[in-house]
Parts: C-alpha cells; structure tokens; sequence
C-alpha cells in the first residue's frame, strides 16, 4: 500500500496526472480494505489523490475528498494535523476552480490564521494560502488585497527559500504583475483595501454589508459550514511530493 501510494505522490509530482490517479485510486482502495475509512493512512491516500482530480480537472470526486478529510473528527485526525491542513488547501482551490469563488476566500483566509499558529508565518503551507489568496483576490478585481497577500507570501518565501530561489522568482514576477494590474485599473474597479483580509482575520463576503452573517473563524469550521456541492496558479510545491523526489533521486544517484 505504501509503495502504491509513494509511486503515486512521485507520478503526480512530475505531472503525469493519469498514472498518478491510478496508483493513488489503489493504494485508497487497498487501504480503505485493510484498515478502513476513518484511519489516518486511508486519509493519507485521500488528500494528494484529491489534489490530483482536482489538478486534472475531475473537481466534484476532488473537492469530495478534501472535504472528507477536513471533516474527519478529531479523535481520529487532530485539529493541527499536516493532512487537515493540506486538505484546507486543496479545498480551497476546489471550491475555486468549480466557481465558489466567495467560499474559496474564506476558506483560504480563515486558513491561514490556523496555518500560522501551527506552523509559524514562513511556512509552504501559509505561502502557498497566500499565493492562493492573491490569485483568487485577482479574480474578484480586489488588487489591493491581491498585491497585500502576494507581498507576505513573497516576504515569506524569501525568508524560507531565499531571494534567488526559484519560487522566489515567480511570486516576485507574479507580485510585479499584479501591481501593473493594480496602476492600470479602470476607476470602475473596486481595488478598495481590506486590511483584515490579509491580517489573518474574520472575513465577509465582498459586498456584504457590516450586518452580514460573519462567517466561522476557524478554517475547519467554515468548511464544516459549506455545502457538497479560471486556472489557479500554484507558485509553491507540496513539500511531500518534493521530499519524495528527492530522496528517489538519491536512491537512485
């Protein structure tokens, strides 16, 4: 099950999305057998797997996952565990990419106060929130806050790849754009600042009146309080598939 599941992390990390699938698929079918649904390895197969559907394009089964393993209690998956986190993230994009575009902000914002708490302001999973944020802010032609949330992911990543580093590279390019973006805006564009968007606070949906219903602080609980149901940008790598690449890579020198 485990060489299974590794075979499909490294698939899916070189971008074969079809192989991946597949050998993810097994080692879930395998481990759902062995061990059943509710344990932590079975979870394991379900967060990149449904990474993978929603990398491809099969959004429905992929956000189905994701928010499998959000919603896992906590006496089988604690609250601060890397695979909820990841899930959040993963979730996010999902609900994206299927046009949630208000859902997917609040999940990723809410997100990031937990990520930062757990795990500290430089880690992969706040930059890669952040560089999601940004993306999604875009769209809602928010560019203040666009510009505000990719500056801290590009801050962050500095701090944890370095300034020459490639990831660096691209959230600084993706940063220059956009700015541009931001300076030639039509006045008709609501570019208005949410300082609290991107300062890891509650927020509302864009046009909500302050009266609004607010909606959960935490990321876990906003995605307990959703429904089932444009191309994202990730600047950032999962850290596992990287870490795997890496030590085959060693295996294999």
């Amino acid at each position: 099950m485990t060489s299974m599941n590794t075979a499909g992390l490294v698939y899916k990390a070189q971008g074969r999305l079809t192989e991946a699938i597949a050998f993810l698929e097994s080692a879930l079918e395998s481990r759902l057998r062995v061990v059943g649904p509710d344990h932590v390895d079975t979870l394991e197969s379900m967060v990149p797997l449904g990474a993978a559907y929603i990398e491809q394009g099969t959004l429905e089964r992929g956000v189905q996952l994701e928010e499998k393993v959000v919603k896992t209690p906590e006496a089988i998956l604690r609250k601060e565990h890397s695979l909820r986190f990841e899930a959040l993230v993963e979730l996010g994009l999902g609900y994206f990419r299927q046009g949630r575009l208000h859902e997917a902000i609040q999940l990723h914002t809410s997100a990031l106060a937990d990520f930062e708490h757990v795990f500290g302001p430089h880690h992969p999973h706040v930059l890669r929130a952040l560089s999601n944020l940004a993306e999604e802010l875009r769209v809602e032609e928010r560019l203040k806050d666009a510009v505000r949330a990719q500056e801290r992911a590009v801050k962050g990543m500095e701090v944890t790849y370095g300034v020459n580093h490639q990831f660096t590279t691209k959230g600084r390019e993706r940063l220059d754009e956009l700015r541009k973006s931001l300076e030639t805006a039509p006045a008709i564009y609501d570019v208005s600042t949410t300082p609290h968007l991107v300062d890891n606070k509650t927020c509302k949906p864009h046009g909500a009146s302050d009266d609004a219903e607010k909606p959960p602080q935490s990321a876990i609980e906003m995605a307990y309080a959703v429904g089932n149901n444009v191309v994202l940008i990730n600047n950032l790598p999962r850290v596992p598939d990287q870490e795997i690449v890496s030590r085959i890579a060693v295996l294999e020198s």
